[in-house]
């Protein structure tokens, strides 16, 4: 009686010590991770087992956070399963948590066929002992063995015991990891913002978005897909720096998983290459030739539409994203939805502001403040510049022959075949109606009238092709340039008066304006 007294003690003794040194090891960290690995080391020291896992309760489902002694941990940490496995069986694990109770099963495969068995491994007798944080259950710690009727009622006592500790430890880290990962969230999106708001250019915007996203999430590749006016074709936008050779193409909203995303106006979690190709056979669709081994998309929404859509992937790891990355990627996307709008409506305004719409070329108002600029230079440096104006001959006619919309065609390519024949350096305008105008610098006389020339004689070898409609048509030029002395805008008047000259004289032809 005495001997099994002094081993009753001893054991009580060894628990308490054990208990003991779980409450000082637990809290020692707010590490979520290292908290579930110290959990199952602990735990080992009071209770024999095979194996150990935590599964925490997400929803409808549990998932694996925390093994032990598993011969493929890798393969199974992450993994979920059901609640309700089917209409008549429920998971053991949620019984023990609806109940408050441990739950033991002492033969699995007469009890509970229906039990999960990892990889390459054979349980046969189980414990479940439910935790609870606050009277909610938060999971279970669950105890394995290879042997039949392992687990013992004491086992069940004092795994409730230590459950106790471990549901508390468990929560207060929970909830640190959550204020320290939402604070985290919070910098990268004030971060972002502060990038998105900073630069004018679209362009280098989303680079540096890029750059920071890439960051963050460790991804491989970023697209921006945008919808066409018509919203009939997306076009890609654009593509981290080794696809930027497919920046420009667009694609019929059928085709390609951004088109997917943008139809429905529905975020694309993918969550490895398999899922990817299942969802490439379900809907005919690619990612630009890539299969990636992770994909998050969203689309990007103004109030009342899809304008396009977000897509980070990582070519070379599955799983590559949280759930929790994955929330604020949306979030990430409605943000970017916002600048992204308020970036192309400042482009477009400003592009508004320098281009003539029908022809492409600058407008007048442009043209004058480069002309402006190269005047003030020549003046101050002793330089010289041309001017070359130019006006399309008889084009009254081609309206009251083919129509305006045929006319305003033709504007079109006569202002395409003017750029072509001058430098980059130069600066092409429509100066209005079917006149256009033409800065030189550091150009003299003879240089810039022989850019005319060759002007002339492009539009008039020229057959303007239109469906089945062929035009044939002239112009009329005139040159000038500065000198000492001269102001811009007898510079300027001067090759107008000797465009005048060009159409008096019979038209189709190059006059240079004397000083």
């Amino acid at each position: 009686m005495l001997l099994i007294l002094v081993k009753t003690d001893k054991k009580l003794f060894a628990l308490t010590n054990a208990l003991h040194k779980t409450a000082i090891a637990l809290s020692s960290t707010l590490d979520f991770d290292q908290l579930l690995d110290l959990i199952l080391q602990q735990i080992s020291t009071v209770i024999s087992f095979d194996s150990a896992s935590i599964s925490l309760r997400e929803g409808d489902l549990f998932r694996l956070v925390a093994l032990r002694d598993f011969k493929h941990p890798d393969k199974l940490l992450g993994v979920t399963f059901p609640i309700r496995i089917s209409s008549e069986i429920v998971s053991p694990n949620i019984t023990a948590i609806e109940t408050g109770k441990s739950i033991r099963i002492g033969e699995i495969p007469l009890e509970y066929p229906h039990f999960f068995q990892p990889l390459e491994e054979t349980i046969l007798s189980w414990m479940c002992i439910p935790l609870f944080a606050k009277n909610i259950g938060i999971g279970s710690l669950n105890l394995d063995s290879h042997k039949k009727n392992h687990f013992t009622e004491e086992d069940e006592w004092i795994g409730e015991l230590f459950a106790s500790q471990v549901a508390i430890a468990l929560e207060n880290t929970r909830l640190y990891t959550e204020l320290k990962r939402k604070a985290t969230e919070q910098s990268f999106l004030n971060e972002l913002l502060k990038i998105e708001t900073s630069h004018d250019d679209v362009a280098i915007m989303l680079n540096s978005v890029d750059k920071k996203i890439s960051e963050f999430f460790q991804s491989s590749i970023c697209v921006v897909c945008l919808i066409d006016p018509n919203h009939t074709t997306w076009k890609t936008f654009y593509l981290s720096d080794s696809y930027k050779h497919l920046v420009g193409n667009s694609y019929p909203y059928q085709e390609g998983i951004p088109g997917l995303i943008i139809q429905g106006k529905k975020s694309c979690y993918l969550k490895n290459s398999d899922a990817f190709l299942s969802l490439a056979a379900e809907s005919g669709r690619d990612f630009f030739g890539i299969i990636p081994t992770s994909l998050i998309g969203t689309p990007l929404v103004s109030p009342n539409e899809a304008i396009g859509a977000l897509l980070i992937a990582r070519l070379d790891q599955e799983k590559a994203f949280t759930e929790d990355e994955f929330s604020l990627f949306m979030l990430m996307g409605d943000q970017i939805s916002v600048t992204l709008q308020n970036a192309l409506l400042y482009q477009k305004i400003k592009h508004t502001a320098i281009f003539d719409e029908l022809s492409g070329l600058y407008n007048r108002h442009h043209f004058f403040n480069e002309a402006n600029q190269e005047f003030h230079r020549a003046k101050t440096e002793a330089g010289i510049f041309s001017v070359i104006m130019l006006d399309l001959d008889y084009f009254k006619s081609v309206n009251d022959t083919y129509g305006h919309i045929m006319g305003d065609k033709l504007l079109q390519k006569t202002a395409q075949l003017f750029q072509k024949n001058i430098r980059r350096l130069d600066t092409a305008a429509r100066y209005g109606g079917e006149e256009f105008i033409a800065l030189l610098p550091n150009t003299p006389i003879a240089e810039a009238a022989l850019v005319a020339k060759r002007i002339c004689t492009a539009i008039a070898e020229k057959d303007f092709v239109f469906s089945d409609q062929t035009i044939k048509i002239t112009a009329s030029l005139g040159v000038s340039t500065y000198s000492p002395g001269d102001t811009l805008k007898n510079t300027c008047e001067r090759a107008d008066q000797a465009l005048l000259i060009a159409k008096q004289s019979g038209r189709n032809q190059v006059v240079i304006g004397e000083n």
